[in-house]
């Protein structure tokens, strides 16, 4: 509907639940994240004042196995940040949608409950990200900064990238080059 006069403007979040983009929780994730980087309330880069969490060795043989579906892989890979910190890698290969979002968000989730709050997804081989895809993408990176980490992308393709930049995802986290330069921004934050 064309502006009015006398009418409010809609705003592009409302638009965008409108349209059927994102839904409302989605939209929600998204603007009370940006709104914690705007204000500073992201990530501290100071030391964390509590005790690094140990990982259990059970949960961390479940993690190890990745996740297989029909359409989408996880590997596991974990990399030393300092100390007794370490960073989950995961390389999602396939298509990350509606068939897939509900067991990478168990996954995911388990990631962080063992202890992962650093994680790392790369992304070389993923072919397709749907909204989703985005909202659980939006939701692990609430529960990374809680615990605080952050969630980071590597490795994404030019094709994809586009699309994250379209979405606003890319205005939520961090892009680096290999799982490498991602590590090592951990250990200097």
């Amino acid at each position: 509907v064309p502006y009015k006069d006398g009418m409010p403007i809609p705003r592009l979040e409302d638009m965008l639940v409108r349209k059927g983009h994102l839904n409302a929780q989605q939209m929600g994730i998204i603007l009370r994240t940006r709104e914690r980087r705007d204000t500073g309330g992201g990530r501290s880069t100071a030391a964390p004042t509590e005790p690094v969490p140990k990982i259990a060795s059970n949960k961390l043989r479940v993690l190890e196995l990745g996740l297989r579906q029909e359409t989408l892989k996880i590997a596991f890979k974990k990399h030393r940040v300092q100390g007794e910190l370490f960073a989950a890698v995961l390389e999602l290969s396939g298509s990350f949608d509606g068939h897939t979002s509900f067991k990478v968000d168990e996954y995911l989730n388990a990631c962080t409950a063992a202890g992962f709050c650093h994680l790392i997804l790369e992304c070389a081989r993923l072919e397709y990200l749907s909204s989703a895809g985005i909202g659980v993408l939006a939701a692990t990176i609430k529960r990374c900064r809680e615990g605080k980490g952050d969630l980071l992308l590597c490795s994404v393709d030019e094709k994809m990238r586009r699309v994250m930049q379209i979405i606003g995802l890319l205005s939520l986290v961090k892009t680096y080059d290999t799982d490498k330069a991602a590590v090592a921004s951990f250990k200097t934050d």
